[in-house]
């Protein structure tokens, strides 16, 4: 999950079941199986998929969180660098994930590849902002016994961070948001960061939810993921799946 990224699958409420039993109370129905929930995707009535609760703990650059939370989708309770110091990782893309900048007029977005060298290059200065940045919020926010005056106020010293300092929060939503969250970040022009979080929050959906996950692919015209190489779920998460699949 890029270089210090995580995703923690931390609670969930329902099942494709129970959402199903759920939808078809209107009607006095006394059907078991789950074939409604396509129905409902299809149609857009999504009440009852709105039962379906989750709640993951995450830690991601504080530039993709912004993103994350762009469209409100969840609740969310976030680490606070007025209580306590910032998490001492900065993010630098991988080697392949280094690309040039879109051709003129095209203001966002990525071009070709960089070279090797010229990304590591890249690699390098990012590194070194990053680890600069971090030692100037140290000096700031010194303790007094340090120095012969007060350190800074760690509301204050934190605005010398970079965008890249991972932060870390406790996200809840529902199984439509949750939808809706997907199809934003899943989609092929969102930034290739926050994709590689939607890959992994995907993969938690079809475990918990696969009959709603199912129709919710059929749904969507312009997945990203769709024709592209399975995401690589980190060991802890991928027993939490597999644990998840054998309960539901």
């Amino acid at each position: 999950m890029l270089d210090h990224g995580e995703v923690e699958l931390v609670d969930y409420m329902g099942s494709d079941e129970m959402l199903a039993r759920i939808a078809r109370v209107s009607t006095g129905s006394e059907r078991q199986d789950t074939g409604i929930l396509a129905f409902l995707v299809r149609h857009r009535h999504t009440s009852p998929i709105e039962f379906g609760k989750l709640v993951l703990r995450v830690r991601l650059p504080i530039f993709l969180a912004r993103q994350w939370i762009r469209h409100r989708t969840g609740s969310f309770s976030e680490r606070s660098m007025r209580y306590q110091p910032p998490i001492n990782s900065v993010y630098v893309p991988s080697e392949d994930y280094c690309q040039a900048k879109m051709s003129a007029g095209v203001k966002q977005g990525r071009g070709a590849t960089m070279s090797a060298s010229h990304a590591e290059w890249v690699r390098d200065e990012m590194r070194i902002s990053a680890r600069n940045s971090l030692d100037v919020y140290e000096e700031l926010a010194e303790a007094e016994d340090e120095f012969d005056h007060p350190g800074l106020a760690a509301e204050l010293a934190r605005s010398v961070l970079p965008l890249g300092t991972y932060t870390e929060w406790y996200w809840t939503t529902d199984a439509h948001n949750l939808m809706h969250w997907l199809r934003l970040r899943l989609d092929s022009h969102a930034q290739k960061e926050i994709r590689a979080y939607g890959e992994i929050v995907y993969q938690i959906f079809k475990a918990w939810l696969p009959v709603l996950a199912q129709a919710f692919e059929r749904s969507v015209e312009r997945l990203s993921m769709a024709g592209a190489t399975v995401v690589d779920v980190p060991a802890p998460l991928l027993a939490e799946l597999s644990q998840l699949q054998a309960t539901g």
